[in-house]
């Protein structure tokens, strides 16, 4: 405990930090208060350069991470196109090849047989494949239909289409094989035609003569369906008219191969 009788001495009355109040109290001296403030304020300073660069260092960090996964998504999806756009290109080549290397199946000769009364028309209908593979188990229907006061031919034409949508409504089978390529004659070629005849018989002169005489009085229609040598199925559809200067014109619709 402090003395209160002990008096100062010279040094205490020159030293600040000592103070006499009847009691002795001591203070630290202001150059160490300073530099422990500095001290403290050096660490502070220290600690928000570090929490700086931590957050500068997260920041980056996930920025990297984004980056990266931005990078496996575009890879990802590159390589999900690339592989998409190779499937087609293969499918598309495939598609291509059996397309070149199919056969199709189209009248060549179209011979009519001229009207009589009380008799139906004809007309033979020779085939020739324009293809480069055979046409196998081919089925068709043919038919020549013929313009009435309340029905033209075209409109009698998309009726009778309408029937044969299915290979199972043609008319036959053959087991001839018409092979590809363009003869000569298509007349000379085996088994490569059928008959059509009309579907309404003229029975005077002058239903013969105005059937003759009229354009597009008449229509000479088919349907043909064949495989190829792998089993695919195809179809021939023509439609071909009548001019009264004696031209056949082609239907304006009703003539494809698919």
């Amino acid at each position: 405990m402090a003395n209160p009788d002990q008096k100062r001495t010279p040094q205490d009355a020159n030293d600040p930090s000592v103070r006499v109040h009847g009691a002795i109290e001591a203070h630290l001296p202001q150059d160490l208060l300073k530099k422990h403030d500095t001290e403290r304020k050096e660490d502070a300073a220290e600690h928000v350069t570090e929490r700086k660069e931590d957050r500068r260092s997260e920041t980056y960090k996930l920025l990297l991470e984004l980056g990266t996964f931005l990078a496996v998504v575009i890879y990802a999806f590159i390589a999900l196109w690339q592989g998409v756009l190779t499937r087609d290109i293969i499918k598309n080549t495939q598609e291509n090849f059996i397309r070149d290397q199919r056969p199709y199946v189209w009248p060549a000769v179209i011979e009519e047989v001229p009207m009589k009364v009380g008799q139906a028309g004809k007309a033979d209908i020779y085939f020739v494949n324009y293809g480069k593979k055979p046409a196998l188990d081919i089925r068709l229907a043919v038919k020549i239909l013929v313009s009435t006061e309340t029905e033209s031919a075209f409109q009698k034409a998309d009726v009778w289409f309408s029937k044969y949508h299915e290979r199972s409504k043609l008319g036959y089978g053959s087991q001839i094989i018409l092979p590809q390529g363009i003869p000569p004659d298509p007349r000379a070629t085996p088994n490569s035609y059928s008959t059509a005849d009309t579907d309404k018989i003229p029975p005077t002169e002058d239903a013969v003569n105005l059937i003759q005489n009229t354009n597009f009085s008449y229509a000479i229609v088919g349907v043909v369906s064949y495989f190829d040598i792998e089993g695919r199925t195809y179809r021939t559809e023509f439609c071909r008219s009548h001019f009264a200067t004696g031209a056949a014109p082609w239907c304006p619709k009703h003539n494809e191969i698919d």
